[in-house]
């Protein structure tokens, strides 16, 4: 499975990071089509940009999807953009039950 397109795409997002970090390749298998690669080429542009609440993330700064999808030329920008929040939801549900996890303890 580790050369399906999700698993290329995953590892480009987090080589992308910085500090490039490896994927969690173990434990994380996200779903991602092909028709999806626009979405995760913008997430990795932005997810630095997270709107942060007294507890972590709580969303993603749309202006700064929205400028990331007009400076690639994204077609179906609308459709992109709610690939965009679906995935930013996702992680940020990945980051607070990892946080929970963690309080738990």
């Amino acid at each position: 499975m580790d050369n399906q397109p999700n698993c290329v795409a995953c590892k480009k997002l987090y080589a992308m990071r910085v500090p490039s970090q490896e994927p969690p390749c173990d434990g994380c298998r996200p779903v991602m089509h092909e028709a999806n690669e626009d979405a995760f080429q913008i997430f990795g542009m932005v997810q630095s940009q997270f709107i942060m609440g007294p507890s972590g993330p709580v969303d993603i700064n749309h202006l700064a999807v929205w400028e990331a999808i007009d400076r690639l030329h994204i077609q179906n920008g609308p459709g992109v953009f709610m690939k965009v929040l679906d995935l930013s939801r996702w992680m940020i549900g990945r980051i607070n039950e990892k946080q929970d996890r963690s309080l738990s303890k």
